[in-house]
């Protein structure tokens, strides 16, 4: 591919992404497609078979992969044999005198791991990107190794980084069957830190 048909500034500019770029096969796939103008493959599902009625609409949709997506977990718990023994899972553990401790943390290493994020990591509900608490590390790192800190003094979980959005992943088979989806939670970048 020759670079030098666009206009140098459009030249610079891509020249400039990929160097930025070494090492990171993902953003430097990404680039070279933007160039060739190949897009992505569409992953919109336009129809699902969910209890043996055909689903097209958006809202009808995302409540079908709700529903079907929150059954998985009780429907599993209900396969599993109850025991008689409701202490036979003792067996497993054995006494220990360590005890688990969770320390604050520093600014410097809030910083740090800010710094390390990946930039195309899934942008959460919260819409900060990972770009944005990478690029901005020196200006967040203070106010987040305080809500961190605060967090692991009081044992409060901020609610806001517990909600996800959940997007249907397309395994294999038939597109329209709704068990050939998985769930993938994306949560806020900041909660991963």
């Amino acid at each position: 591919m020759k670079l030098t048909k666009l206009r140098y500034p459009a030249v610079s500019f891509y020249r400039d992404a990929l160097d930025s770029n070494t090492g990171n096969s993902r953003e430097t796939w990404r680039i070279i497609n933007e160039l060739r103008s190949k897009r992505s493959k569409c992953s919109s599902i336009k129809e699902i078979v969910h209890n043996g009625t055909s689903i097209i609409n958006p809202d009808e949709l995302s409540n079908a992969f709700n529903d079907h997506f929150s059954s998985i977990g009780p429907r599993l718990a209900n396969e599993i044999p109850h025991n008689v023994d409701s202490l036979s899972h003792l067996h497993y553990l054995s006494n220990t005198n360590c005890q688990f401790e969770l320390n604050t943390i520093g600014v410097t290493k809030v910083q740090a791991l800010l710094s390390k994020l990946c930039k195309s990591k899934a942008t959460g509900l919260d819409k900060i990107s990972a770009r944005f608490l990478r690029e901005s590390a020196d200006l967040v790192a203070d106010h987040l190794c305080a809500i961190f800190n605060k967090s692991i003094v009081t044992g409060i979980f901020p609610d806001e980084w517990k909600l996800s959005k959940v997007i249907p992943l397309f395994k294999q088979g038939n597109r329209s069957d709704v068990n050939n989806y998985r769930p993938i939670s994306v949560i806020p970048v900041v909660a991963t830190v």
